[in-house]
């Protein structure tokens, strides 16, 4: 029986804090937990604390639409809250309505449709101004945030996952929808979960491929793989997965093997994306997934040894104004070809081994104004193997560059004279002889009357007298192409 005095109190502070129109509201005195559409008539009621899921269920069944507010209480719930097309549940903000998950229930929200055909497609639902937490017992307990499956425009706003040890969003066979403004702290290694999966195989059964989605605004982090992007083949790759202002302040258990897992994901787009004090691994690329990266910066803990930046395989990587610092290498490939790395205006540094490496590239691999930085007694860039040839231009590379089947180079070259020598060479890295060289002297020394010549392995500047003595007096601007 709900106590008239507590149940009009609660009732009254929660209809001056909800925003109409609403269908119905959920609220909590110390012992009830009710239900009641916006005339006033209770829909459910129960025990609080016990399943306080199955009342918000009875409202969410009790409407065709609209919008379902919570009031500012933790509620528990012993089963999943599902949810159907048009309907938005809505609370007073993160840290004030708490969805808890209880020990035996799997997970907090369901979105699920009877099929990928669009008629059968769950769609427009909102969830916001809310939080999901595990009751008890923290990120140990596998428990998920939200499950969705068939589902279309989806609208996910100011929700925060709390330290659940399932995923945050586990999202199979999803379209247009946003998630905005979020804090998804979960996933954990010993049971092989992530913050975010996005996947369309479920035990052997292929599904539609997710696509157009976006998260925009978002921390993430966790004891398990921070997002998992994996399709089943060319023909069901989720596809136009954007991260965008994504910021990772939580370490990563060492023993996690990626941070950024993408395998048959086809289009990945991240931006303003910042992840420091990463424990693993940070990207797997595999089979003809497509990733830009731009504005953003990814950093593995310099205590952690052996980690690296990128694996990739058969996949084509984009990169431009971003840094990426590793304690192994920061990209790595295995005994499969790769298709295509092109890169701007970024750095890349390794604390540990081989800035880069690559075994067996199908396409050309092409670096712009971009600076590798290797340890000492390593190779800062290190290629091998492109097929249709390595185009560099203006690299900086230290401490030394090992480059095979460049097809472009550039750089700056620096000698200091002695009043005697007239010839001094520069190696040039590409695959033969050059066909298009040019030297631009940019000091005064440097500026007397010469003449440029090259062979397979250096280019040469040659002198028809002798330059003047002086300490580096002697720079050069240089450009080879085959």
């Amino acid at each position: 029986m709900v106590d008239p005095i507590s149940y009009n109190l609660a009732r009254k502070v929660f209809l001056e804090m909800c925003t109409p129109p609403y269908s119905a509201i959920v609220c909590k005195d110390g012992s009830t937990v009710w239900a009641e559409d916006a005339s006033g008539k209770t829909i459910a009621s129960g025990e609080s604390g016990v399943d306080d899921a199955s009342v918000i269920q009875s409202a969410i069944n009790a409407i065709d639409k609209g919008k379902i507010s919570l009031s500012a209480n933790d509620f528990t719930l012993a089963t999943p809250i599902k949810l159907k097309s048009f309907i938005s549940l809505i609370g007073q903000g993160p840290r004030c309505t708490r969805l808890l998950i209880k020990e035996g229930n799997t997970h907090a929200i369901e979105i699920y449709g009877d099929s990928a055909a669009s008629e059968d497609r769950v769609q427009r639902v909102e969830i916001r101004d809310l939080s999901i937490c595990q009751a008890s017992g923290g990120i140990d307990k596998n428990l998920d945030g939200c499950r969705i499956k068939w589902a279309e425009l989806l609208y996910i706003n100011n929700v925060y996952i709390d330290w659940v040890g399932g995923r945050g969003f586990d999202i199979q066979s999803l379209w247009e929808s946003f998630f905005t403004n979020l804090r998804i702290i979960a996933g954990n290694v010993d049971f092989g979960t992530e913050a975010v999966r996005i996947t369309d195989t479920e035990g052997g059964t292929v599904n539609d491929s997710s696509n157009h989605l976006i998260f925009e605004n978002i921390i993430i982090g966790g004891y398990g793989r921070l997002v998992t992007i994996e399709g089943h083949s060319n023909a069901s790759a989720p596809h136009g997965i954007t991260f965008i202002n994504v910021e990772s302040e939580s370490p990563l258990d060492s023993n996690v093997d990626y941070a950024y897992y993408f395998n048959w994901a086809y289009l990945i787009k991240m931006s303003q994306v910042h992840n420091f004090n990463i424990h693993s691994n940070i990207f797997y690329v595999k089979d003809i997934s497509r990733l830009f990266i731009s504005d953003s910066e990814f950093m593995i803990n310099n205590t952690i040894s052996g980690k690296q930046g990128f694996e990739i395989s058969n996949s084509r990587l984009y990169l431009v104004n971003s840094r990426f610092t590793a304690t192994g290498r920061v990209i790595a490939t295995p005994t499969t070809f790769i298709q295509e790395i092109k890169a701007a205006n970024c750095k890349f540094t390794s604390l540990e081994s081989d800035a880069t490496y690559w075994l067996q590239a199908l396409d050309k691999i092409m670096f712009v104004s971009c600076e590798f930085e290797g340890a000492s007694g390593c190779y800062g860039l290190h290629v091998n193997g492109a097929d249709n040839g390595c185009y560099l231009e203006n690299i900086h590379s230290t401490p030394n560059t090992s480059i095979k089947d460049a097809i472009k180079n550039s750089g700056t070259a620096t000698f200091s004279g002695d009043g005697t020598t007239t010839q001094f060479s520069i190696a040039h890295g590409l695959v033969s002889t050059p066909t298009k060289v040019l030297v631009t002297p940019m000091t005064a020394d440097a500026a007397s009357d010469f003449y440029v010549t090259a062979d397979d392995t250096n280019i040469y500047i040659n002198y028809k007298s002798a330059p003047p003595s002086g300490t580096d007096n002697l720079k050069f601007s240089w450009l080879a192409e085959v």
